[in-house]
């Protein structure tokens, strides 16, 4: 059972990361105010992050040894990382229709998908070093892809269709392939390109907070707190997802730090890439953003609880 100290430590942490996420943000808000960026200018850096950066974080993390066992765990955390996504795309089409919601689409998304790099790696750094960050980025890559799939069609609208290709040519699944080729092989990056791709990946946190800020700038703030709608998507994705999500995960044939990784990453607030993607196929970005701006607030209260409940269903001490 997990315990009290536990508890509050990981409550600290996501608290620690929720303030440093608020601070960039808050940059990219006067930055926005200032006029020193514009609408064009942060549609700019959306592709940058989600064209660059993103896939060289996923290749990054790839570049360690293999090892049989960690083979085999990479495979299911894969396999219950996509599991877990369809069952939030279900439920996300079950409860945001286009009959009731105009902005169905853009509520799916930020339903569906999780800050699970921001948010979870530095939690699983803690509890389980870079093997926790390992088996989370899996996680990540699962999401990246279905992201540059599901995600797009999504956007695109009624009539539209998955693009075959777009499953296996997309920045997601080609830095999952290069970073997969790396680790069941000898091969790895050598130090100079290796060294590149880290200084691409540590641009991650900045500038998707910096984009956000720009985002949050266009709104207004104060709707992220008093909109009642906001608190019901707000539940949908930090309360009844995961809680939906427990007995599917515990089913995973993996170990418990395996499982809490999967638990965490998909406990965690909306993505902000989920915004981001919403300015690049013109929807409504803007409230796409308020309930990234009111998830990531909330989830201090939620993330600790939900681990903790999982932590205990599936016997960790």
């Amino acid at each position: 059972m997990i315990t009290e100290t536990g508890l509050v430590a990981n409550s600290l942490i996501i608290l620690r990361q929720i303030v440093i996420m608020f601070l960039l943000m808050g940059a990219g808000y006067i930055l926005y105010y200032l006029g020193v960026i514009d609408n064009n200018g942060s549609s700019q850096c959306s592709g940058i992050l989600t064209k660059l950066v993103s896939p060289c974080v996923i290749i990054s993390s790839f570049q360690r040894e293999f090892e049989p066992e960690l083979g085999r765990t990479l495979l299911w955390q894969f396999l219950f990382s996509l599991l877990g996504f369809a069952v939030c795309i279900l439920i996300g089409y079950l409860l945001f229709r286009p009959q009731k919601f105009e902005n169905a689409p853009d509520l799916r998304m930020c339903t569906v998908f999780t800050n699970n790099g921001f948010m979870a790696i530095p939690l699983v750094t803690v509890m389980f070093g870079s093997l926790g960050v390992f088996l989370s980025t899996v996680n990540i890559a699962a999401s990246t892809i279905l992201i540059w799939t599901w995600g797009v069609k999504n956007l695109s609208g009624k009539g539209s269709r998955i693009n075959l290709s777009k499953i296996f040519i997309n920045p997601g699944t080609i830095a999952f392939c290069i970073g997969l080729f790396c680790f069941l092989t000898p091969f790895k990056l050598p130090a100079i390109p290796a060294e590149a791709v880290g200084f691409i990946s540590d641009l991650n946190t900045p500038l998707a907070m910096l984009v956000l800020g720009c985002f949050l700038a266009q709104s207004k703030v104060k709707t992220c707190l008093l909109d009642k709608k906001l608190y019901f998507l707000s539940f949908v994705r930090l309360v009844l997802m995961p809680l939906i999500l427990i007995p599917i995960l515990l089913l995973a044939p993996v170990d418990l730090t395996a499982k809490i990784c999967l638990m965490i990453g998909f406990a965690a607030p909306s993505a902000v890439l989920a915004a981001m993607f919403a300015q690049m196929h013109h929807t409504d970005y803007l409230y796409s953003t308020k309930i990234v701006a009111q998830t990531t607030l909330l989830s201090a209260v939620t993330m600790p609880l939900v681990i903790a409940l999982f932590t205990t269903l599936a016997g960790g001490s």
